[in-house]
């Protein structure tokens, strides 16, 4: 029974010396939540606050989350388990180590922190030093006055000596609901007070050094100087309400500003979140016209597609039909050519033909007179053999000169109708080369004036094809650029928008 009494006792008594320990780090908070520059930071550090401000069932863990979030706050880098936002349900033991939160609070109050005065006391930063695992029964409370710790000591030893601070309890449950960790972001007041403006004798008892004997694990016998102090600490805490008041009332003032800060900055989210609305309805205008310009463009893309398609299909016919035509063309040419062909071939024969008429014409004239001058060489031979027969030598004389005239002739004769019937056959002949060749000549220019012909018409189809095609894409290439200029003047006019309103945006 002794032994429950003794821990309900200690139960007690770290209530009240955890609570304030709790706002002494908070009111240590405060002076470096300023510097922190990023929001999601300031959010954590607050769903943080929110969290071990609402747990009051192992305020030892939450007092050592705190020293820890402060000592990451002051090097403005937030580590596990802060980067995170907290879980829903109970605080989880610290993850690292167990340690004595009046060192750790000793060590955020270090030596620079600490200075000479009073004034320094509250302003000082907190430094990083390693920490100790330390016993938390046995060690008497060291920021708590010599009165509190001299009962911590004498609750443990016997039951006479038992200190209840229930009496305190509504106490620390008002001032822990009116000091919320919302005092953090109070920028108007400058200093920093963790204890009442008033409770100059708390402060007094903070900074007063503990006894020796407070460190001392033997029990020992009450005495009468300690009945003595006893009974000062009971008139003491007579007080001790009324210098509370005036925190109370002074923390009651805080709250009012604090609560009207709130307000305007509710104000304030009020006209960012309709700011917002306006830059999402602004963003999603913006959106729905580039979707428009989008679909705009691939609509003009797939117009101009099928109109090149249909026009190249069309060339195409057109190139087949003239391709047609100037085969059926050559095909006629050809066929009068060829009928061209055989009359000269019909002309040439049938001159062939007049001409061995004539050759054979000229060769019975020839065989005719041959006839003819045998006849009257065998006449004349009969002559001069009558002559002879009947005249004398005389008449042989005359008649063999007159037969040699006459072969004479006969051969002069025959001589010029073999150049002549020679001139016939060459002038035939030349006739027939110059024919042949006027044939092949005339050959030669039908089908080059033909293929002329044909390479002109197919050359005029490709030029006209090609201006064609041309003046098609210098139309799609000023669609193009007409479309692009207006796309372009639309971006701009919508990134200025993007611009004024500061959104946020990545063009491509």
């Amino acid at each position: 029974m002794e032994y429950n009494c003794q821990l309900k006792n200690a139960k007690y008594s770290e209530d009240p010396r955890l609570d304030l320990e709790f706002r002494q780090i908070l009111c240590v908070i405060k002076q470096f939540i300023l510097q922190i520059n990023s929001t999601r930071h300031l959010s954590l550090c607050r769903s943080w606050l929110e969290k071990l401000n609402l747990e009051t069932c192992n305020k030892n863990n939450r007092n050592t989350y705190l020293i820890e979030l402060a000592k990451q706050i002051q090097a403005n880098a937030l580590a596990p388990p802060f980067d995170q936002e907290p879980c829903s349900g109970p605080l989880r033991p610290f993850p690292e180590y167990s340690v004595d939160i009046c060192h750790n609070i000793r060590e955020v109050h270090s030596e620079e922190f600490q200075p000479n005065s009073d004034e320094d006391f509250y302003t000082a930063p907190i430094e990083e030093r390693p920490r100790t695992v330390q016993c938390y029964t046995n060690t008497p409370p060291a920021c708590f006055p010599r009165r509190k710790a001299r009962n911590y000591n004498q609750n443990i030893e016997s039951k006479d000596n038992l200190y209840y601070p229930c009496q305190e309890e509504p106490f620390v449950k008002k001032l822990s609901d009116e000091s919320s960790w919302c005092d953090l972001t109070d920028i108007s007041s400058t200093s920093i007070n963790p204890v009442g403006a008033g409770d100059a004798r708390a402060k007094y008892f903070y900074h007063k050094p503990i006894m020796d004997d407070c460190n001392n694990d033997e029990p020992k016998k009450p005495t009468g100087s300690d009945s003595q102090d006893k009974k000062l600490s009971l008139k003491e805490t007579k007080f001790i309400p009324a210098d509370w008041k005036v925190t109370i009332e002074s923390l009651q003032l805080r709250l009012t500003e604090t609560l009207g800060q709130n307000n305007e900055l509710k104000s304030l989210v009020e006209d960012l979140n309709s700011k917002l609305a306006n830059e999402k309805q602004l963003r999603q205008e913006l959106e729905v016209k580039l979707k428009k310009s989008e679909v705009h463009d691939k609509q003009i893309e797939i117009t101009t597609d099928n109109q090149l398609h249909t026009i190249q299909k069309a060339y195409e016919s057109e190139i087949e039909q003239h391709y047609e035509t100037s085969e059926l063309k050559i095909e006629e040419i050809k066929a009068s050519y060829e009928l061209k062909l055989n009359q000269i071939k019909v002309e040439n024969e049938t001159f062939k033909t007049e001409k061995e008429k004539e050759i054979s014409r000229l060769s019975e004239i020839i065989q005719q007179q041959c006839c003819k001058m045998t006849d009257e060489i065998f006449n004349l031979r009969k002559e001069v053999e009558q002559c002879i027969v009947t005249r004398g030598d005389d008449k042989i004389n005359v008649l063999k000169k007159c037969i040699s005239k006459m072969d004479k002739l006969f051969h002069k004769s025959e001589r010029e109708y073999l150049k002549q019937i020679e001139k016939l056959k060459q002038d035939l002949e030349l006739k027939e080369k110059v024919q042949q060749i006027q044939m092949i000549t005339q050959r030669a220019e039908i089908a080059a004036r033909t293929s002329a012909e044909k390479q002109k018409q197919v050359d005029d189809i490709m030029n006209n094809l090609e201006v064609k095609y041309i003046k098609m894409l210098e139309f799609h290439e000023k669609q193009v650029m007409d479309c692009k200029k207006h796309d372009d003047e639309r971006i701009e006019y919508l990134s200025e928008l993007l611009r004024k309103h500061n959104i946020p945006f990545n063009i491509f």
